[in-house]
């Protein structure tokens, strides 16, 4: 079943790639170029990820059994590396991509609380001698 699913993985992988490679030499501008760029890199860290925290423990926690290897100390290790895939999947994208990182950005400095900001004392309040 992992070996269906990985090849599914690299085959349209590969599709992809070849696509997108044609993609940016036909680019009619510079930020369309920039664009396709970046979305290659995010397909290929979306393309390593799995592979790295689905495909390899998993395949080892199945495979090393067969070889007489003790795999109850890394069973821990697999199960928490598969359940943070799906939390570690987006974040290429997040990244790598120049809109969508510009978003998390403004939306992380809008959230802080170094804003200026003009303020009255009560003091100046009850005398009515406020400033702005």
């Amino acid at each position: 079943m992992m070996s269906v699913s990985f090849s599914v993985v690299c085959y349209y992988g590969y599709l992809s790639y070849k696509r997108i490679t044609s993609l940016i030499d036909e680019g009619e501008s510079a930020f369309t170029r920039n664009l396709q760029r970046q979305l290659y890199k995010a397909l290929v860290a979306q393309a390593v990820i799995p592979v790295l925290l689905m495909y390899f423990p998993v395949g080892a926690y199945l495979i090393l059994p067969l070889f007489g290897v003790n795999i109850a100390p890394f069973s821990k290790l697999v199960t928490f590396v598969y359940a943070a895939y799906p939390a570690v999947d987006p974040l290429p994208l997040m990244f790598i991509i120049d809109n969508y990182r510009h978003a998390m950005a403004d939306f992380f400095y809008c959230c802080t609380s170094n804003k200026n900001r003009v303020t009255a004392s009560e003091e100046e309040i009850s005398r009515g001698q406020t400033t702005i």
